[in-house]
């Protein structure tokens, strides 16, 4: 059972499947050769993609890098997302630069990008957050699903899960108040939106778009090619980004790790 897209519409058909484009366990890879990164633009390839630490910042000193638990992050600081990203970050391109996830990646094809995402110390202080990004990385436009801490939005509990969106005209959010720390997230990319999800516990994937948790599809119509007056993630400038985000340096620290990743896709190349 999957999506295929017919003249424009995406239909679900019996006899269509996800194909599993690309795929890292962080924790056996950082076994082997362990990744410290030095400074902003550092590069690793990790089975075959490579991935870049980020971080825009200059004073931010967040422990980051690849070891025995995964691809992990303790940050220090940065900035929440809004028309840009400077929190720290790990990052792969879908089809540009040097060894993106899926050089033929079509216009035709539904994307499912899925992380395993553990911390041992949940978001303690207003607005701390970790998560997945999807970026637009010609005109910075993005959409988000992440775990936060946020007491306007989440009120007596101050922690959940949300989308996130930021497009040149604006913004949209959808959220929900959860004390759990589940560990499977994902950004499913459509032609027309994009459905976001955080689901489990556990660290074996589910297939996509069949969470019974908390899901979320973006309430703001995407584009998937270049619209000047639309929100636009281009597949030809997509990146895909984990990375967490601390206000108050005087709170508890957490380390999200990312234990594992994968791409899958459905539809023609």
């Amino acid at each position: 059972m999957g999506l295929v897209l017919e003249n424009d519409v995406w239909i679900l058909k019996s006899d269509s499947s996800w194909t599993t484009v690309y795929e890292v366990d962080f924790a056996a890879e950082g076994a082997a050769s362990e990744w410290s990164p030095a400074s902003h633009g550092d590069t690793r390839t990790f089975n075959g993609v490579q991935w870049t630490y980020g971080d825009s910042d200059p004073a931010n000193s967040s422990a980051r890098g690849v070891n025995s638990s995964g691809m992990y992050i303790t940050p220090t600081g940065g900035n929440l997302a809004t028309s840009t990203v400077s929190a720290t970050r790990f990052l792969c391109y879908l089809d540009k630069n040097t060894s993106p996830l899926y050089p033929n990646a079509s216009y035709q094809q539904v994307f499912a990008f899925q992380a395993i995402i553990q911390s041992s110390t949940d978001v303690s202080a207003d607005t701390d957050a970790y998560g997945i990004i999807l970026l637009d990385d010609v005109n910075s436009q993005h959409v988000q699903a992440r775990r936060m801490y946020n007491a306007d939005a989440y009120g007596a509990a101050d922690k959940g899960y949300s989308t996130y969106a930021y497009w040149t005209a604006g913004s949209a959010t959808a959220h929900t108040t959860d004390g759990t720390q589940m560990t499977q997230f994902e950004l499913v990319l459509l032609n027309g939106s994009v459905y976001g999800s955080v689901t489990g516990t556990g660290t074996t994937f589910v297939d996509p778009m069949t969470t019974d948790d908390w899901r979320e599809t973006t309430n703001t119509q995407i584009v998937r090619g270049i619209s000047p007056s639309a929100f636009v993630l281009d597949k030809d400038e997509l990146a895909f980004m984990f990375w967490a985000f601390r206000a108050d340096t005087s709170t508890t620290a957490f380390t999200p790790t990312m234990v594992k990743f994968r791409l899958l896709s459905m539809g023609k190349e």
